[in-house]
């Protein structure tokens, strides 16, 4: 063209004589720059959260069974945890939806900081993160560690000058002690936070797998 790269979608045709064999050859280019560029476009929109650029639900869970298949050669914990900020609708109605969102970036930027880039961070749902930590030596350093990620999610943010500060509540789950796939390990996290809502929030309640139900 004119000197920019391009992508192009060739077909190739063979054309027969009389006899029905093929003599010749005949390739068609049709130039799909715009198409393929428009799919990588909705690729990304599909696996990031367009608000904080976190991994989407979708993506979010790809990563997951990924993890569980490399934990699956090592001693280690993984742990799972879905977390929720608490009375999140009562700040979306009294500051608005644009200060809410605001709100949002700050405490994935946050969860960016205290996750580190070696574990999973992702926005699963409207005010609901799920963070993956991954070859953890002990259950009760998963726990430490979720408690302070859970506690730097509690600080106050200022935003134009009005002091926001939002506590959360978080469901966990242990592989290998819980050896569902990424699916039901979602499904078991979620319970577990469940509880937590039940028991007054602002805490973190651990799946039972034994017993199949949520214990403190």
């Amino acid at each position: 063209k004119n000197g920019e790269t391009f992508v192009s979608e060739v077909t190739v045709e063979g054309i027969k004589d009389s006899d029905g064999v093929v003599r010749r050859w005949v390739s068609i280019g049709k130039d799909v720059t715009e198409q393929r560029h428009l799919e990588q476009v909705l690729q990304t929109f599909g696996n990031y959260d367009a608000l904080t650029g976190l991994s989407s639900r979708r993506l979010f869970t790809k990563e997951l069974n990924a993890s569980l298949q490399q934990a699956a050669q090592t001693p280690s914990v993984l742990a799972l945890c879905l977390l929720d900020i608490d009375h999140f609708k009562d700040l979306n109605e009294q500051w608005g939806q644009p200060m809410a969102d605001r709100f949002l970036r700050v405490l994935a930027q946050r969860l960016r900081k205290e996750a580190g880039t070696e574990n999973l961070i992702g926005r699963v749902g409207g005010d609901e993160f799920a963070v993956v930590l991954k070859n953890c030596p002990h259950k009760d350093d998963a726990l430490q560690q979720l408690e302070s990620l859970r506690l730097a999610l509690a600080q106050t943010a200022t935003l134009d000058d009005t002091p926001l500060r939002l506590t959360c509540s978080a469901g966990v789950t242990f592989h290998p002690d819980d050896m569902a796939d990424a699916d039901g390990l979602l499904r078991h996290a979620d319970l577990a936070l469940y509880a937590a809502k039940e028991q007054g929030r602002d805490r973190i309640v651990v799946f039972d797998v034994q017993q199949g139900q949520r214990v403190q």
